[in-house]
């Protein structure tokens, strides 16, 4: 559960959220590798996020 918080906190940063993931110390430090799939990962989510064909558009309702 702790990596989890450690990777959702991370991509908080990334989106602008917050500006340090700093709020108690911490129980678990992630090995190398996980800190780097974790950057990894939320650098795609921020790509989908940020490209324009998965842009959230408003529905326009006919039946009115």
């Amino acid at each position: 559960m702790e990596l989890f918080h450690y990777a959702e906190k991370e991509l908080l940063i990334a989106r602008g959220v917050l500006s340090n993931s700093i709020a108690r110390k911490a129980a678990y430090i992630p090995d190398p590798s996980s800190i780097s799939y974790i950057k990894e990962l939320n650098q795609r989510i921020l790509d989908i996020v940020n490209d324009e064909k998965y842009a959230i558009r408003p529905v326009e309702n006919s039946l009115y």
